[in-house]
């Protein structure tokens, strides 16, 4: 059994480079520059925190329309 946990076993070093290749390509999609990783504008404003009112979200990502 352990040979099989093993082999999905990432050790340290591995996984921060993942991590940091992960980082860029996330942050060259969302610059509009060539990227593994298709990035769609939101056209939603960051919050302020001194919004008013009722809101409603809508998660439209993936498969389904929530």
């Amino acid at each position: 059994m352990q040979e099989i946990i093993d082999q999905f076993a990432i050790d340290k070093e591995k996984l921060e480079i993942i991590v940091q290749r992960m980082s860029e390509e996330l942050t060259n999609g969302l610059q509009d520059k060539p990227s593994t990783l298709k990035m769609l504008p939101s056209y939603a404003p960051i919050p302020t925190g001194k919004e008013v009112g009722t809101f409603m979200g809508i998660d439209v990502g993936g498969t389904n329309l929530r």
